[in-house]
């Protein structure tokens, strides 16, 4: 599991080119943001510390230079919010371009021996990680935030960046 987003805060809004990358800070692997409009100043966006995976090959820096350039390639195609659903039965957390859409990118699959797989009967689902990653609570959340399995959660990149309050927000559909 991904832990340790550590929120950017700017008072102004994000208009420019948003540019993402991998940097160690302090020996841990971390996804950070750039724009013009923080005088070009990295923000830490989502730090990986845990090991899970890593016996598969995937550790923290590895996910970390993986999902860096998706990141980028997603916001710059217009998919700003990030979601969860399911590839191949996996977990997975990615990108859309609006709430209620299903995924449009993937950014990294989740560990089907922790969270088990689509068609699991007691599964954990995978807004509990963007919960955890997002430090998401009902002061997050536009509207109440629901826990039932058929909604699905969207975190707003530009409201992250543009320092909103209240920057996710739960959808009760059949998306995919």
């Amino acid at each position: 599991m991904v832990v340790g987003l550590q929120p950017v805060t700017a008072n102004t809004t994000v208009t420019g080119q948003i540019s993402f990358k991998c940097e160690l800070v302090k020996d841990a692997p971390v996804i950070t943001a750039t724009s013009s409009k923080w005088d070009n100043k990295p923000r830490q966006f989502i730090r990986w510390v845990s090991d899970v995976g890593a016996s598969d090959g995937f550790t923290p820096l590895k996910r970390c230079q993986q999902v860096a350039p998706r990141l980028q390639s997603s916001f710059a195609d217009g998919n700003a919010y990030i979601t969860h659903g399911y590839k191949n039965r996996n977990p997975i957390i990615c990108t859309t371009d609006q709430p209620g859409e299903g995924c449009k990118n993937l950014l990294f699959t989740l560990d089907y021996r922790v969270y088990g797989s689509e068609t699991s009967k007691n599964k954990i689902e995978p807004t509990v990680v963007l919960d955890d990653l997002f430090v998401l609570s009902r002061n997050n959340y536009t509207g109440m935030p629901m826990r039932q399995a058929a909604c699905r959660t969207y975190i707003s990149m530009n409201a992250i960046f543009e320092g909103q309050t209240k920057r996710a927000e739960k959808i009760c559909s059949t998306v995919n």
